[in-house]
């Protein structure tokens, strides 16, 4: 039973990696590099997402997910991922947008071969080490993991840099009214 969803997860997981690379190659150099609410260009987002992107196929594979990342094990494994996630983003400012665009591509790519292995052969029992931090959820649940955070990151990516909404829970914004 698990099986097929994961090979389900691994489908709609790709298809969402799919229409996400579709439209970062749509977009200009000069969208990809202006900041987004954040502060992150856009650029650094899609490397953000590849990188998370990464770490998930890694603990599929029975890879430690900071030897993916080139972070140390030590904040991985402190569950340090505000830190991990500066230091990744700095090493990303400097890269080309289409260098950022092929690294999600891949990832993807990768996460999506990694679920559909997942999917094939029994998971009753076993783990991928290690655990880690708290946003990385256990094996089965990778693939919604990718496509949430995907979503999550594409709402920051569309805000404007002064929009200050980004600091309130969702269901706090207004919009304006019928008779504005």
């Amino acid at each position: 039973m698990v099986s097929a969803l994961v090979e389900t997860d691994a489908a709609r997981f790709a298809r969402v990696a799919g229409l996400a690379v579709a439209t970062f190659r749509r977009l200009s150099q000069a969208a990809l590099e202006r900041p987004a609410a954040n502060g992150w260009p856009l650029k650094v987002h899609i490397v953000h997402l590849a990188d998370w992107n990464l770490a998930a196929a890694a603990r599929l594979e029975g890879a430690h997910p900071a030897d993916a990342l080139g972070v140390p094990r030590r904040l991985w494994l402190a569950g340090e991922e505000e830190r991990i996630n500066r230091l990744l983003a700095n090493l990303a400012r400097d890269l080309p947008p289409s260098e950022c665009i092929r690294r999600y591509a891949a990832s993807s790519s990768r996460l999506t071969v990694a679920l559909a292995i997942q999917g094939m052969i029994s998971v009753a029992g076993k783990q991928p080490l290690p655990l880690g931090p708290r946003h990385l959820p256990p094996a089965p649940d990778l693939a919604g993991f990718g496509a949430a955070h995907l979503a999550a990151h594409l709402a920051d990516m569309t805000r404007a840099p002064d929009d200050r909404r980004a600091a309130l829970h969702p269901g706090a914004w207004r919009r304006p009214s019928a008779s504005a």
